[in-house]
């Protein structure tokens, strides 16, 4: 919409224009707007969704012809815009669950939608105010179609444990985690879980995420990363013929990095005695300058521990 009004009402040239990249939703959709605005003085941006109702009599003569404005509206408060400048404002809307599909039955009934975006001028009338009417069409889902996840939503539901995962999981935590959708097509293909990652070979790993120069190294990092610090735990159970204490290690959340800072008190809470003094010892050469968090190292706690 371009209008040329009284400079002293209007401020000069008036541009405004909506962008849509769609115009068709489901209830509970949400519909994202880009306003253009090219004009010195804005009060506020207001969006309706109103719809439009046309009904006949038997005769095909209109008996009917009325909008009803929703009981949904929303504002936006632009900021200040100087002689030759420009704005572009993005507004993001949930539509109501409850809204009745657009649908058209010629000579009888019809109910369609539009998104009706008013601009409130300063010192001007309200009937004089400024609106650009875009049509929608509200439609029903077709339920052969999943629905889109929600990045919240499925990051929330990720499981603590890295083997629980599922393959819907790793997406998420691709897409939405790392913000690296450009592997999904890959790991789609390969439908690989969380335990299935620990036994990828190097070879593999390779293939899965080859194709992406500079991104690919970073995520084979954050794979190989992820995965050592839970292997690390493990083998170490396992080297002291400790691999009953590797479920109460790992439902604890302890990894490789978590290790380091463990304590005496910390361990007892998860193994037994004869097992913390093996844990301790073995810490204690792996890792020559660990402190506990009591600030003594880990020959005092063992002496503690061994006189209690």
């Amino acid at each position: 919409v371009d209008m040329q009004g009284k400079k002293s009402v209007m401020g000069g040239k008036i541009h405004i224009r909506a962008q849509m990249k769609k115009n068709f939703f489901t209830p509970w959709e949400d519909i994202e707007v880009l306003v253009d605005l090219q004009i010195r003085k804005v009060k506020e941006l207001e969006f309706k969704l109103i719809s439009k109702q046309k009904s006949a009599n038997m005769s095909s003569k209109l008996v009917s012809d009325f909008d009803t404005v929703l009981e949904w509206h929303k504002k936006l408060y632009p900021k200040k815009l100087y002689p030759g400048d420009k704005a572009t404002q993005q507004f993001i809307m949930e539509l109501p669950k409850t809204l009745t599909h657009t649908f058209v039955k010629k000579n009888v009934f019809g109910l369609d939608y539009f998104l009706r975006i008013s601009v409130d001028i300063p010192k001007l009338p309200d009937r004089l105010d400024l609106f650009i009417d875009v049509p929608v069409d509200i439609v029903i889902r077709d339920p052969h179609i999943p629905k889109p996840p929600l990045p919240m939503l499925e990051l929330a539901a990720l499981p603590h444990k890295l083997w629980e995962w599922t393959p819907r999981h790793i997406l998420a935590w691709l897409c939405y985690k790392l913000n690296m959708p450009e592997f999904r097509p890959s790991f789609i293909f390969w439908d690989l879980n969380g335990d299935q990652l620990f036994h990828l070979s190097d070879s593999s790993m390779a293939t899965l995420v080859e194709g992406h120069p500079g991104a690919t190294e970073k995520l084979t990092t954050i794979l190989k990363t992820r995965i050592e610090e839970i292997m690390y735990v493990r083998r170490m159970l396992w080297d002291l013929h400790l691999g009953h204490c590797v479920t109460p290690f790992e439902a604890h959340g302890i990894t490789k990095s978590t290790l380091v800072n463990l304590t005496k008190t910390d361990l007892h809470k998860v193994v037994k005695v004869g097992e913390c003094y093996k844990i301790l010892e073995y810490l204690d050469k792996e890792f020559p300058n660990r402190k506990s968090n009591a600030g003594t190292d880990v020959s005092t706690a063992l002496r503690t521990l061994l006189s209690n």
